[in-house]
């Protein structure tokens, strides 16, 4: 196909059926005339079959998904206005177009799919591995594409992909480079944490309870429901205790009803604190499935430092 459209239009004039003809690899010429942006062609093929628009090739890719991978913007318009469905069709590992957009950095047509298709489902849509599309294009540091991103308010910049690790967390551990600072100033504006900025309070350890990352609205977080197994060593004061019964006042600090009383610091070491910490804490995703979350010293300290102790 070299773009002639009055040939084309000829042939489809008498036999419209070849419309639909798929070659060895099962692209259509629609398939053909979306990747080399023939858009008068493309008009003409959809006009006689706009059904061709949701035909998947060998590589479980429509037309719609050749436009964005090619970058060709008027071509993915006049397919998504004839067929949005197709748009929302996802490729092979779970990718949607948008994340076809990121991978291969065509900013322009994901700006288009997220104004014509701004539901919060499709713009955070994550693939096989649990990413978003905001952890692809921090991955890959593309600086424009995060701007846009993390100024969208649709856009759940805390996600968590199934390694538990939200867009922050993936730059930490990328490559160091000079987009690096930028790039977290972005996330930062956005309302991006990471996973160890998580910091439980003794209230929510008394009531067991426990914090994650939430999929409403940026930089919040969202009480999940009681986790079995989550009660601190030597557990909460059933009771509250400001004076003795005889009136006189109590030998030892008073204690409300429902504080963490926790047995003295010789009974267990930091190491043991820790360790406790660590296997006892746990969050869950947005699926309800538990994630394990492998606290840092510094939230470790930060939650040893509300404990009230008391002597034996």
């Amino acid at each position: 196909m070299l773009g002639h459209a009055e040939f084309v239009q000829e042939i489809l004039g008498r036999k419209p059926e070849l419309a639909g003809k798929l070659d060895s690899r099962k692209s259509s010429p629609l398939h053909l005339a979306a990747s080399k942006g023939y858009l008068d062609i493309v008009k003409k093929l959809v006009s006689v079959n706009p059904e061709m628009c949701l035909a998947c090739d060998r590589d479980g890719k429509n037309p719609v998904h050749i436009a964005v991978i090619k970058g060709h913007v008027s071509v993915l318009k006049e397919l998504v206005k004839l067929r949005p469905d197709a748009a929302r069709t996802s490729m092979e590992r779970g990718e949607t177009t948008l994340h076809a957009c990121v991978r291969f950095d065509q900013l322009e047509a994901m700006k288009f799919l997220m104004e014509q298709m701004s539901d919060h489902e499709f713009v955070n849509s994550k693939d096989d591995d649990g990413n978003t599309i905001l952890h692809l294009a921090v991955a890959d540091k593309q600086v424009e594409a995060i701007q846009f991103l993390t100024t969208n308010n649709a856009i759940e910049v805390n996600a968590l992909n199934k390694g538990g690790f939200t867009a922050l967390d993936i730059l930490k551990q990328s490559r160091r480079d000079l987009k690096d600072y930028e790039i977290v100033e972005l996330l930062r504006r956005g309302g991006a944490i990471s996973v160890e900025d998580i910091v439980v309070s003794t209230h929510e350890l008394g009531s067991k309870q426990t914090r994650t990352l939430t999929s409403h609205g940026k930089n919040q977080i969202n009480m999940l429901r009681p986790q079995a197994g989550l009660n601190p060593p030597g557990g909460v004061w059933q009771d509250s205790k400001r004076v003795q019964d005889g009136g006189a006042p109590t030998s030892g600090p008073y204690h409300e009803a429902g504080e963490v009383c926790c047995v003295s610091l010789h009974n267990f070491t930091t190491r043991e604190w820790f360790a406790i910490l660590q296997t006892q804490v746990v969050y869950v995703d947005f699926d309800g499935d538990p994630v394990g979350c492998d606290f840092g010293i510094n939230t470790c300290l930060s939650l040893l430092s509300n404990f009230y102790y008391r002597s034996e």
